[in-house]
């Protein structure tokens, strides 16, 4: 192993650690583990340990003489990063979705039928490529044939067109949140985080791009320990490292939420004693109104409503709630007489 190889293990070997105990945070901090289990932040870390695996294992035989399990490894391990940083992408679409209740669903099923075929074009070459050369009995080192740079153009594609996703998506959401919340220091922060997060994937992406194109475009090689750096290491390790951090703090913040709701109802239940001591309460008042004076409830719808922004904010697995920008929009609308003309459409 080169100096780039072992570069290459250390800094996957230390992502595929945070991310198991990354993983066990989010998956199993909370209740109802069985639906967090089959959620799109579960997929997302399905994919991205197998992905982590498997590109360890293909540093250790990248300097060996077996290439053809070298190239098996690669190609494969690159469409489960592929399928990972696609279920980041389907989760951002999703959040946008959130205010077309009418035609976000259609959108959405849309949305997971393209990608699907997407994913699955990506495979089928990468599959075709790795028999053909497989039954050639020897896959070329570097490149000189046609079917090896054919699975080449499909990496660059690949992250080219999930690049231009990203701009497409980032850019949307920057626009909603700008229009959806009240200016201040909450909507400063959220613009910051979109345009940042944005940024991190499409360069990581046409990073990937680049590197892939040089040979092909300039029949010439790039220094290992340079393209062990911009074609895996930056537009691979470092956006998982971003998201996994996005994560686990939305799911800290989940966390906090949780306790400090529990907290509310803890003095809520107490006022309610302390005042129930105090005065005296008809139990047939109470028995038909269904409620005390001066106490706080809450119905049935709220209560869902309460615990669907716990889940959902941790299931998108971003870094803004769809229920907080839910929540603001319906403020924004009710409070503005000029904004409640405004169609979903336009949003």
């Amino acid at each position: 192993m080169d100096d780039g190889d072992i570069i290459g293990v250390s800094v996957f070997s230390f992502l595929l650690f945070i991310s198991i105990i990354a993983f066990y945070f989010i998956m199993f901090i909370f209740k109802n583990t069985k639906r967090r289990l089959l959620s799109s932040s579960a997929v997302f870390f399905y994919f991205l340990l197998v992905f982590l695996s498997l590109r360890i294992i293909w540093f250790f035989f990248k300097s060996g003489n077996n290439r053809d399990l070298s190239f098996l490894l690669n190609r494969i391990s690159f469409t489960f990063f592929l399928c990972s940083m696609c279920t980041v992408f389907y989760t951002w679409t999703q959040v946008f979705l959130k205010f077309e209740r009418e035609k976000g669903e259609k959108k959405l099923l849309a949305l997971r039928v393209i990608l699907l075929f997407f994913i699955s074009a990506n495979f089928m070459i990468q599959i075709f490529a790795i028999t053909y050369l497989l039954l050639q009995g020897d896959v070329p080192k570097e490149g000189g044939s046609s079917i090896y740079d054919l699975t080449v153009y499909a990496i660059v594609s690949s992250v080219l067109l999930l690049a231009v996703g990203f701009f497409v998506i980032g850019l949307s959401l920057f626009f909603l949140t700008s229009y959806t919340l009240f200016s201040g220091k909450y909507k400063k922060i959220q613009l910051l985080k979109i345009s940042t997060l944005s940024f991190i994937f499409i360069l990581c992406l046409i990073s990937k791009g680049i590197a892939f194109l040089y040979r092909p475009l300039t029949s010439k090689f790039l220094n290992d320990l340079i393209f062990i750096f911009i074609g895996y290491i930056i537009p691979e390790a470092f956006p998982a490292f971003v998201q996994i951090v996005v994560m686990t703090r939305r799911a800290r913040e989940i966390q906090q939420e949780k306790k400090s709701r529990a907290t509310q109802s803890k003095q809520s239940a107490s006022k309610f004693r302390s005042k129930n001591d105090d005065h005296s309460f008809p139990l047939t008042e109470v028995i038909a109104n269904g409620t005390c004076p001066d106490v706080p409830t809450l119905n049935l719808a709220q209560c869902e409503a309460q615990n669907a922004d716990l889940s959902d904010g941790c299931e998108s697995s971003t870094f803004l709630s769809p229920n907080t920008l839910s929540r603001h929009h319906h403020h924004h609308l009710q409070s503005s007489p000029d904004m409640m003309t405004t169609s979903r459409e336009e949003i």
